[in-house]
Order: C-alpha cells, then structure tokens, then sequence
C-alpha cells in the first residue's frame, strides 16, 4: 500500500474508520504532480474515478467521492512530467453482513404511460452510490430487444437520503422541433412495449451491486397535452372522527411524487394538516390519510401551480409549449370538502 520513486510516497490512509473511503496521500509531492484513482481489473485499469484532490503542507490528497467497492482493487497514479509513474494499489477490505441492495418500487406504477412520460423514480432498499456512471447502467429496450438511443438527461437527481434517484427522459426528445428529437426521434413510441432495465451492476453506498439486473415494463399510448384540472378530479369526502383516506379521483395516472410535494391540507380553523399519500389503481387514484382524525366543517386542498402530471403538464401550461407564456391563473388551485357523519 506505499510506493516509492525518488522523494514521492504514495501512502492509503483511512481517516474516517471507514476502509472504503481511504485518502490517497502524496508526501513530498511535486508541484506538476497529478494523482489518479482507478479500479483495477485483470490485464486493465478503469477510467479515473470521481474524486475530490487538494494540495496540504506539500502533500497532494485524493479522496474518493464515493465508498470504494468492497473486496476490489484499486490502483493510484502519480503522473510526473519527464518521470516514471509511481503506482501503489489498495485492495478494500470485504465487510461481512452487509446486503446487497434491492429495488423497493418504480413510479409510476401504471403500465400504460403516455408517449412524452417525462420522468421515472425509482426507489432503492438503502443509500446508492452517486455518480453520473449510472446513467449507462439503466436502460429503456423496446420488445424487439433494442436498446433506445441515449435516452436520459444526464443529470442526477438523489433524494437527501440518496435511497431515491428521479430519473428525467431528456426533454429535448419529447419537445416538437428541437433538435435532439428531430435528430434520434422520440424517446417513446405510441402503441410500442418497452422494458425498462437496471443493469447488475449497480452499486450502493457500501459499495455492493444489485447483483442481479430488474425490469419494468410498460406500454406507450397517445401523447398527453391536456392540462390536468384540478376542478375535474373527484372527491370522495372521509367520516368525521376518524383517519379515513381522502380520496381524489384524477382519471388518469398521475405523478405520485408531486402529490407529496404539491398537495397541501387545510382544517376548518386554517391549520395545515399532516398526512401520507399513497396511489392506487394505476397511479389514478391518490388516498390522502391524515396523521390525526378529521373534524366536521369544510376543509381545503389546496394544489400547487407547480403540480405536474406524468407527461410535465401544469394547470397552466402544456409541458411541450413556450414554458414563458404560461395560460391560466397562478396561484393555489383550491378544492373544499368537508367529511360526512357515519
């Protein structure tokens, strides 16, 4: 674990009681010095890995972004100009007891989308490893086994937890006359069965793969440009005194994320009220369940502009529009119920 080549020291320490996550140290390190880390395989190295380099007291330190792979090798490299490279390698200790990480559920669940569906999340059983190499690791692949042409927006998305990954189709394949779509064409077809596939090799925070690759099929219909309304939804009102669900009716499937983010409650006395969301029915049906009984009186659900349907689409403005003339009223859409005596 410690190279030498004239005054340069390659040295792997590990600040953090976690072997995963060593620093890489250069000690004497020449000023043109640069310092790589890479995943070391039979007879090949990996590209450079994502990692965060400083310069402390003529020491040069790499730390990896990420956890290292358990029980994989690594190899670091200080280049030096008109000089052999000096190499150290670190093999990351196994920790028994760990599990692999496992998908928990895909949004939406609906197997019928719409041809433009602007994005998909998908939940893990624990914090993931970051890293945009995630990208090539998911795949969208029609029925006749081809995989579709680079089908993300590359930018990711992680929830706090890193245990949620919002995965954006590129908008620049689902927008009318832009240049990526006229060029590859549509990321999703009318009337075609895709699978979407996460490869094996995807990796949590610890460093351990899924091991085993998943899919998610789904069938492409008709492009939706409706704005949902959300005077059009249908709400069954919930018994007084009790934690009965309210129930919205949106007669097609919707985002289940942007109810959690863009739904709000309102008791009778103006009090915001804490509940949990669920969706049924193919992602058509949300059930709004408050933490305490409900009260007699009317009560408000108030939506935001901001709430999207699966295709991107506002109350105010279709997703595949100018996004700076929005059409309609800003502000909270609001809907009254109040629940019924049983």
């Amino acid at each position: 674990m410690i190279a030498l080549a004239a005054a340069a020291v390659i040295v792997f320490e590990s600040t953090t009681n976690n072997p995963a996550l060593p620093q890489v140290v250069v000690r004497s390190a020449p000023e043109q010095g640069q310092l790589t880390l890479h995943l070391r395989a039979p007879g090949k190295l990996g590209p450079p890995i994502f990692a965060d380099i400083r310069r402390s007291h003529g020491k040069l330190i790499l730390t990896p972004r990420f956890n290292l792979s358990r029980g994989k090798t690594y190899r670091a490299i200080l280049s030096i100009p008109d000089r052999p490279q000096v190499v150290a390698d670190y093999t990351v200790p196994r920790r028994e007891g760990l599990k692999s990480p496992e998908i928990v559920a895909i949004w939406p669940t609906t197997k019928t989308v719409p041809a433009n569906l602007l994005k998909f999340y998908l939940h893990f059983s624990k914090p993931m490893r970051e890293g945009r190499e995630i990208f090539d690791q998911i795949h969208i692949v029609e029925s006749n086994g081809k995989r579709v042409h680079s089908p993300w927006r590359r930018q990711e998305l992680w929830s706090e937890d890193a245990r949620r990954l919002t995965l954006w189709i590129h908008p620049g394949r689902i927008k009318q006359g832009v240049n990526l779509r006229e060029r590859f064409g549509p990321v999703l077809m009318p009337g075609h069965s895709y699978k979407l596939v996460l490869d094996p090799s995807i990796r949590c925070a610890d460093g351990l793969p899924l091991g085993k690759s998943h899919m998610h099929e789904f069938r492409a219909v008709s492009e939706d440009k409706q704005k949902p309304l959300p005077q059009a939804w249908t709400l069954e009102a919930p018994a007084t005194n009790s934690r009965e669900p309210l129930q919205i009716k949106f007669h097609e499937p919707i985002d289940r994320a942007m109810v959690e983010r863009h739904f709000d409650l309102h008791a009778p006395n103006g009090n915001r009220i804490q509940f949990t969301a669920e969706t049924r029915s193919g992602d058509a049906v949300s059930l709004l369940t408050p933490k305490s009984p409900w009260v007699s009186g009317n009560h408000i659900l108030k939506v935001s502009q901001y709430f999207e349907d699966l295709a991107g689409n506002t109350r105010l403005r279709i997703f595949d529009r100018d996004l700076t003339k929005p059409s309609g009223t800003k502000g909270e859409a609001t809907r009254y119920f109040a629940p019924v005596p049983r």
